[in-house]
């Protein structure tokens, strides 16, 4: 069942392994989770929002420019409604 719930990409990967290689289902998850971490989705909230802070010497200009990117491009669902609140 394993291998049907994989992409092609990675289906590729998994069938192009040694057989020698893999002696252990944990060795299997090891080298895949070595190969595929950075695949993971991180779904981002306007939680994040709270932890957008005015750095030290840094002017408010510079800080709403950092919040509204932020907004803009870290939470692109984010309505304007919602912003206006945080």
């Amino acid at each position: 069942m394993f291998p049907t719930t994989l992409d092609v990409s990675t289906l590729d990967w998994y069938y192009a392994l040694s057989p020698y290689l893999v002696d252990s289902f944990n060795t299997l998850s090891i080298m895949f989770k070595a190969r595929f971490v950075d695949r993971r989705i991180v779904t981002t909230t306007s939680t994040i929002l709270k932890y957008v802070e005015q750095r030290q010497n840094k002017t408010l200009k510079h800080f709403m420019e950092r919040f509204i990117a932020t907004t803009t491009t870290v939470i692109p669902d984010l309505t304007q409604s919602i912003s206006c609140i945080l």
